[in-house]
């Protein structure tokens, strides 16, 4: 039965994270699709050999076509743990998803991310 069910490879959807200020960062998640997410369930999970932090579930009910949406503040400490998201969402008819592992991303290359207008690292 598992064979069955055909889930499409996930492009264009991503996690940008962007410097606020010293303390903290902020986590996005970004649609480059002409077309809107609906339904878009993210749940974020983090560790650090014996630390683990509480798990933390978002439900967006849609996200339009080239648009962000805020997740999370990260504060700086935590970049240092493993960081993962695991987001499911519907395009059109079809279900979708995507896992996205963060573990020490360098923050010093960052890019311009054009959904948000503004400069930070970008995951695909």
């Amino acid at each position: 039965m598992k064979k069955d069910i055909v889930i499409p490879k996930s492009t264009n959807v991503g996690l940008a994270i962007i410097k606020n200020n010293e303390e903290y960062y902020e986590a996005f998640l970004v649609n480059n699709n002409q077309d809107a997410l609906s339904e878009v369930l993210i749940n974020i999970s983090a560790s650090k050999e014996d630390k683990i932090t509480s798990n933390m579930r978002r439900r967006v009910p849609l996200l339009q076509g080239n648009s962000a949406e805020k997740l999370e503040n990260i504060l700086t400490e935590v970049l240092a743990f493993k960081s993962t998201y695991f987001i499911t969402y519907f395009l059109g008819d079809k279900m979708f998803e995507k896992k996205i592992t963060v573990e020490n991303p360098d923050i010093n290359k960052t890019e311009q991310i054009d959904a948000l207008g503004k400069e930070g690292i970008m995951l695909w």
